[in-house]
């Protein structure tokens, strides 16, 4: 979990060999992009092109002059995005010091490098492209009015010849909602974070959708004293409930808590943010998994699978296979795994491992969302009290 505040092919057709497509436009999450809806009343609605790959499968040099991003939307209408070779440059010198860095294979979950890229590919630090080489382009937003169907995918390119060479891919939006959910926990709460961009979790393919659930006290702060022991945070150790009935597919009970991870009296934000992304790095180092700390998922059916992660570590009431209904206690909110301090980070996701699945939003039917005046999906800095 991110911290709150805590990536030659060929097809055999009818036994017939047709070579693929000399610049290969891949993306992760492969199938869609999904939309998150902002403001119901105005019909401003937001979407994230998360991971986006051109890969020279065509034997020789390419570069890459050229990328149109193209968002179709209801009524014949478009918003567009134009990269030309002075932003594709500086993007590729990115992403190429990221995979140098190994970021690319520690954070896997995030970039799926092996579908991505494909075996053996590597991010080029330039839009000139060898063979098996990619053009890595990260994190294009959209704000939109309207509905949008698809975002377009237009690439201009030369050969080592000089030759023009196009590619084209037009990747579905889906305004696909989780629906039917209650919140999973009681009382009142601070959306910390959300699908908010501001948030580190509208860009992570996980947890774009997810929320980090928080409690504060009368003086607007969310421990007692200088917080420098777990139970000094008002959300410690309270009930986290099944947001829906399914069953449990994983619960994990034993990654521990570590009061350490807590911001230090005294310590500027830069120092412990450093502290924090140095301990995230650690963590998954040991095992992917750990991220999420003690957590539950329970699958829902119609690949649906909501998650509750940084739980007390031996509070949890049910075990993998078991039925729950809604509001049934799964255990009690804590600070395990990545957490920068107690809080409960919920998501809805398409499948059972809530690092690798994609997010999807999803909407609570008993909130009453205490600084919004218009229906609209909750956003980080949001009071919210469940009914």
């Amino acid at each position: 979990m991110s911290p709150r505040w805590s990536f030659p092919l060929a097809v055999l057709l009818a036994g017939t060999a047709v070579a693929a497509e000399p610049l290969a436009i891949r993306t992760y999450p492969e199938r869609e992009i999904r939309v998150h809806e902002i403001d119901r009343q105005h019909g401003l609605h937001s979407a994230l092109l998360q991971n986006l790959a051109l890969v020279n499968e065509s034997g020789q040099a390419l570069t890459v002059e050229r990328v149109q991003l193209s968002l179709q939307i209801d009524r014949g209408t478009q918003q567009t995005q134009v990269l030309e070779a002075a932003e594709l440059a500086r993007l590729a010198a990115r992403s190429r010091t990221l995979a140098d860095g190994g970021l690319l294979d520690l954070f896997d979950f995030q970039f799926r490098p092996s579908q991505l890229l494909g075996d053996g590919v590597q991010p080029s630090a330039s839009a000139s492209l060898a063979p098996r080489q990619a053009l890595l382009l990260l994190y294009r937003p959209f704000l939109f009015n309207g509905t949008a169907t698809a975002l377009q995918v237009d690439v201009d390119a030369r050969d080592a010849t000089g030759q023009p060479l196009q590619a084209h891919r037009a990747i579905p939006l889906s305004a696909r909602v989780a629906r039917g959910y209650r919140f999973p926990l009681s009382g009142s709460w601070y959306v910390a974070a959300s699908a908010s961009f501001h948030t580190a979790h509208r860009w992570a393919v996980a947890e774009e959708f997810a929320y980090d659930l928080l409690r504060l006290g009368a003086d607007g702060r969310t421990h007692r004293g200088k917080g420098q022991r777990l139970a000094d945070f008002h959300a410690y150790g309270r009930p986290v409930l099944a947001a829906r009935g399914g069953k449990v597919v994983r619960a994990v009970d034993d990654v521990a808590e570590d009061a350490g991870l807590l911001r230090r009296a005294g310590e500027s934000k830069p120092d412990y943010l450093q502290r924090v992304m140095q301990n995230q790095a650690a963590l998954l180092a040991t095992g992917k998994s750990k991220a999420a700390g003690s957590h539950v998922v329970v699958d829902h059916g119609n690949g649906e699978f909501s998650s509750y992660a940084h739980l007390v570590p031996g509070s949890l009431r049910v075990e993998a296979g078991d039925t729950v209904r809604a509001g049934q206690v799964l255990g009690r909110l804590g600070h395990s795994g990545n957490s920068t301090e107690p809080h409960l980070h919920f998501q809805v996701c398409d499948g059972p491992d809530p690092l690798y699945c994609a997010g999807l939003p999803v909407q609570f039917d008993d909130l009453d969302v205490v600084t919004g005046d218009v229906e609209r999906a909750l956003q980080a800095g949001d009071m919210v009290i469940a009914r």
